[in-house]
C-alpha cells in the first residue's frame, strides 16, 4: 500500500461531504501458493491472509495478530497434458476471483456506507473499509489480474547486448499476433 494510494482514498472520501468525520480502514490481504504434503499427498492451496492498513504501531512491529488467516483456497488439478490449456487457466482464475467475491461479500455493504463499529478505544467510529492493492509474489499475482508476464526479451547469451524496449505498443502487438498460450 503506497502514500499515494492512501491519499488518493482520502481525496474521494473528503469530495462527499456526508463521508466527513469517518475512519477509513484499509483491507490488505496478501496469499503465497503453498503445497501441503506430509500425509495429504502434494495438496496446493493458496492461503489467504487479512489485515488492516491503519494497524497501531505497536501492534505492527511486535507482529502481535496483525495478520490473520482468511482463507484456505484449493488450486485445481488437472491431468500434466491440460495444465497449460488456456480454458482450464481460465476456469482457474474464475474459480479464484468467484470465491474472493464470496468471502469479500461481507465488507461490501461497508465500502459504499459507513457502518459503525466499536474499535479498540471502546468508541464507536463511522468505519468505511476499502480494499487496498494485494500483496503476492510478482507470478503469481500477474496470474490473478490477467497481466501479461513480462520476460527477458534479451538473448540468453548476450545479456548486455539489448534487447527491444517494452512499450505499451509492444505489449499490444504480442497480444494481438501471439496465441494466449504462447504470452
Amino acid at each position: 500500500m503506497s502514500g499515494d494510494w492512501a491519499w488518493m482514498q482520502a481525496d474521494r472520501i473528503t469530495a462527499d461531504p456526508s463521508t466527513h468525520g469517518l475512519t477509513f480502514v484499509p483491507i490488505i490481504l496478501g496469499s503465497n501458493k503453498t503445497t501441503v504434503s506430509v500425509a495429504t499427498g502434494q495438496n496446493d492451496y493458496w492461503p489467504v491472509y487479512l489485515s488492516i492498513g491503519n494497524i497501531h504501531n505497536n501492534v505492527q512491529c511486535v507482529h502481535c495478530n496483525a495478520v490473520k488467516p482468511l482463507a484456505f483456497l484449493a488450486i485445481p488439478k488437472a491431468a500434466k497434458k491440460y495444465t497449460n490449456n488456456p480454458l482450464f487457466r481460465h476456469f482457474k482464475k474464475q474459480l479464484f476471483h468467484a470465491a474472493m467475491t464470496r468471502i469479500l461479500a461481507s465488507l461490501k455493504a461497508g465500502m459504499t456506507t459507513p457502518q459503525p463499529m466499536k474499535c479498540p478505544n471502546h468508541h464507536f467510529h463511522r468505519i468505511l473499509f476499502g480494499i487496498s492493492p494485494y500483496i503476492a509474489d510478482y507470478p503469481e499475482l500477474v496470474w490473478k489480474i490477467n497481466l501479461i508476464f513480462y520476460r527477458c526479451l534479451a538473448f540468453p547469451n548476450d545479456l548486455d547486448g539489448g534487447s527491444p524496449p517494452r512499450t505499451k505498443e509492444f505489449t499490444n502487438a504480442l497480444i494481438e499476433e501471439l496465441p494466449l498460450g504462447i504470452i
